[in-house]
């Protein structure tokens, strides 16, 4: 028999991958709203200790799981009456994946069919939301990529996230399910996690202007993608569940730049005017205003394949849920860079 919740109840979600950067603006997101927010963390619960800027986590119940652990996870879903569950926890890195396809793969695509599975068997009412990636539709796109453009994931992330894409799709149709994926391009906070290229450009950009460490090594600078605010996509993710039915939504701004535009940009903010020289990999960019190179080309920062565009189309969220980006690269730029300045303060004075 289920049980329904009362609707006058406190809603509570489950929010898989807490401690990462979309799980901190979703979790922060539905506590305003009155969420009981439960998070889970593959890090033992001793070594979360926060600090007075991260009071936010003590209002969140933590849960160790091992996300490859089909038993843990019918068992959390079962001791839990919830209304959502967002699975954004697994590997986020297509350089990490390439280094280990076979964690990635069970990790991302696993933990998302165990989730699926025990919300059919233990708890159906629960609506589940999928952070799936533009990385399911593959390299080869010359179009503004749409919720019906072909999949064809090249990565062992994409693969894994095309995968667990699939498996949504199936318990939806073949279960009935309240079931989701929100198709995310890049999206960045402040939050965002040091193996990122843009907070590794905002992290050694704010370095090398305030300390004078060493100049920015990175790898295709042509590279074109669609960069919007995360805070905005996790409120997309939020509105996903609360529609009429389960659908699949793409969330990207529908505009393009590339890390080339990325790294100037960053540098604008610190006071940096950037002047690019050479092309492919004997390019270089100099500050004009202090004459040090700042910037050069590094081969090992390529990776083995990749698109050149990544763009979205995101007419159909606006459509279904009212969602729209409103945050232009400037603004998270500039949002990342004074985040850098402040650790960097907040430093000197420990």
């Amino acid at each position: 028999m289920t049980f329904s919740k009362d609707k006058s109840a406190q809603k509570s979600a489950l929010i898989t991958g807490v401690l990462g950067q979309d799980g901190y603006h979703l979790s922060n997101q539905l506590l305003e709203k009155g969420y009981d927010v439960i998070g889970t963390t593959r890090k033992n619960l001793n070594a979360v200790n926060p600090s007075g800027s991260e009071s936010w986590i003590k209002r969140v119940t933590l849960v160790q799981l091992d996300l490859t652990d089909e038993q843990q996870i019918l068992e959390l879903v079962k001791s839990r009456e919830l209304d959502e569950i967002y699975l954004l926890g697994g590997v986020s890195s297509v350089h990490y994946s390439n280094q280990f396809p076979v964690e990635t793969m069970k990790v991302n695509t696993l933990s998302t069919l165990y989730f699926l599975k025990a919300v059919q068997q233990s708890s159906p009412n629960t609506k589940v939301l999928l952070a799936s990636s533009a990385e399911i539709f593959g390299y080869d796109n010359t179009e503004k990529l749409t919720e019906t453009s072909p999949l064809n994931a090249a990565s062992p992330y994409g693969i894994s996230k095309l995968a667990a894409h699939l498996f949504v799709e199936s318990f939806r149709k073949n279960y009935n399910i309240f079931a989701c994926c929100g198709i995310l391009f890049n999206h960045e906070s402040s939050r965002r996690g040091d193996q990122f290229v843009t907070k590794k450009i905002t992290q050694t950009l704010v370095d090398f202007a305030v300390n004078g460490g060493p100049k920015l090594a990175i790898g295709n600078l042509g590279v074109c993608r669609d960069w919007g605010y995360a805070p905005e996509y996790t409120e997309g993710m939020y509105l996903a569940l609360q529609s009429d039915r389960a659908r699949d939504y793409i969330f990207a701004t529908g505009q393009g730049e590339s890390i080339r535009t990325f790294i100037t940009e960053s540098a604008s903010v610190l006071g940096m005017e950037l002047v690019w020289e050479g092309s492919e990999l004997n390019e270089t960019a100099t500050d004009r205003i202090s004459g040090r190179e700042v910037v050069y080309v590094d081969p090992k920062y390529f990776r083995p394949v990749d698109a050149n565009v990544m763009l979205g189309n995101p007419e159909f969220a606006h459509n279904v849920l009212g969602w729209k980006a409103k945050t232009n690269l400037s603004g998270i730029v500039k949002e990342m860079i004074e985040a850098e300045l402040r650790k960097v303060e907040s430093k000197r004075h420990d």
